[in-house]
Parts: C-alpha cells; structure tokens; sequence
C-alpha cells in the first residue's frame, strides 16, 4: 500500500490496496472507519498497533546494523547477493535481529517481498535509504546535542573556578 515508505496513505492508495487485494467489501466506507481523526489518511499504528512496531522496530534495526541494502543483503545472503526466504529468516536472528516472539521473520520477508519472487535483493529494499538519512540526520542532531551540552558543563565548570579563584583574591586582599 505505501510504496514510498511515507508511513500513511490516503482514501485513494488504500482502496487501490485493497483492490488488488481482491477485498470484497466496501474500501471507502472501511477507510471512512479507520479515519477516526478525519484527515484523510490511514497509518499502519491505526490498522494493526502491533505490526507498526514490529515493522519500525525492524527498519530501525536495519538501519543501525547495515550502512546500505547491498551490505544488508550480504550478509543476509552470506555473500550470495540476493536473499531467500530460508536465508533471511535464519540470518536475521544470526545477525542480532531480536524481534519480539521469533515468528515473524517471515512476515517481514513478506512485507519486503512486494514483487513476490522467491528472494530478496538490495533494490527491495526501498525504506532502507530513507531511513537510513533520518536515522543518520537524529544522530547528528543527538551528537550535536551532547557537544552543546558538554560545552555548558565546561563553561560552568570553568565560571565556578574564576568564582572560586576570585573570592580567595578578594579574601587575601581584605
């Protein structure tokens, strides 16, 4: 359904969705339910709690444990280049994949799979970049944080000494 990774989808890509999907029922009025807040679009969180964090719990494992798809890929393949389904369900818990009840690697595989082949390559791999920026732009920004932060407590550290060098100066002269 959202092929782009933006992590919502309006009426119209959600019905489209469940269209290929062969729903039966009535897409428009099931997204008219799911929108609670009326703002035209529907987020995984709002669809299925569970499965959000499986899936943000995945990418950000993902992004913090490879640099790019290609590496992942690698790994997951042990150097093949492309990933079954038996390959990236064993590597991921090899690799330090420590996803909630060891049962849904398969379903990630799934979600990844969105051309339905028998395995996985880096091009399939489509949240990786994205993430990988956010992730990357949060951890300068938290490192930029630390350096401000570090810099106040040396600025304090250092006004308290000229206090503290300036009191015994005014004590010695009076």
């Amino acid at each position: 359904f959202d092929h782009k990774f933006e992590r919502q989808i309006d009426c119209q890509k959600f019905c489209a969705g469940l269209r290929a999907l062969r729903f039966e029922g009535d897409p428009e009025l099931l997204f008219l339910r799911l929108d609670v807040d009326k703002i035209d679009e529907v987020t995984l969180d709002i669809i299925d709690p569970d499965a959000a964090k499986l899936w943000m719990g995945f990418r950000m494992w993902c992004v913090k444990t490879f640099t790019d798809e290609k590496t992942m890929i690698n790994e997951l393949s042990r150097g093949y280049g492309c990933a079954s389904r038996d390959a990236f369900v064993t590597n991921l818990r090899r690799l330090g994949w420590a996803g909630e009840s060891g049962e849904n690697e398969e379903l990630l595989f799934e979600a990844l799979n969105l051309h339905d082949k028998q395995e996985l390559r880096p091009n399939d791999l489509t949240f990786f970049a994205v993430d990988k920026r956010k992730f990357m732009k949060a951890r300068k920004g938290m490192q930029e944080a630390v350096k401000l932060k570090t810099h106040a407590a040396q600025k304090r550290t250092l006004m308290t000494k000229a206090r503290k060098d300036f009191k015994a100066f005014l004590k010695k002269k009076f």
